[in-house]
């Protein structure tokens, strides 16, 4: 997922109250418009973009001319650089953070039988005495093994809600193997 950061009081930077100050707040949006979509074509330590004048119009939600004079004014407040060569204006901009794309942190995995007894306890409510029961510790070896995340199971406990099946570890474990084989045909196709 591509992100811009841009700091607390950003419109409060010289540069970018100039631009207020000249276009007002549709300014203001329009410029957060422009990081946006900049944004999606990071290089290096910036972002480089090449529109056509009725792309970067639509992209304003502005008159062609209105839109040109709006970047042209930028590249004014070196808040961006133009090359306008007549059909096309590149437009590149260093004024925010694009940071790299972060790794998605791996799945909460539980590795004791206590860590999936809390919870069953906590997200479902299960009595203490049934949720620590062999019934349900004999899946939490199961699910352990087999690397089930809490997400998983919350999709198997939503399946079971919805066709009113209960909780008990059977159902569970039988929900969460539709959820599984679901998450293969998905991955297949």
């Amino acid at each position: 997922m591509n992100a811009f950061l841009f700091p607390i009081g950003f419109s409060s930077r010289p540069k970018v109250e100039q631009v207020i100050e000249r276009f007002a707040l549709i300014g203001y949006a329009r410029l957060l418009l422009l990081l946006e979509d900049l944004a999606s074509s990071p290089s290096g330590d910036s972002c480089r973009r090449k529109y056509v004048y009725s792309a970067l119009a639509l992209l304003l939600e502005a008159p062609e001319d209105v839109a040109l004079e709006f970047v042209q004014a930028l590249a004014e407040f070196d808040l961006v650089t133009l090359e306008d060569d007549g059909e096309f204006v590149v437009i590149t901009t260093a004024v925010v953070t694009w940071p790299a794309a972060a790794e998605a942190p791996p799945p909460l995995l539980f590795t004791t039988l206590a860590e999936w007894s809390a919870w069953m306890q906590d997200e479902l409510g299960v009595p203490t005495a049934q949720a620590n029961g062999e019934a349900y510790a004999r899946y939490y070896r199961r699910w352990i093994a087999t690397n089930v995340t809490p997400d998983e199971m919350t999709q198997a406990v939503t399946r079971a809600v919805e066709q009113q099946a209960g909780f008990h570890p059977d159902v569970l474990h039988q929900q969460l193997r539709a959820v599984r084989a679901a998450r293969i045909r998905e991955a297949e196709q």
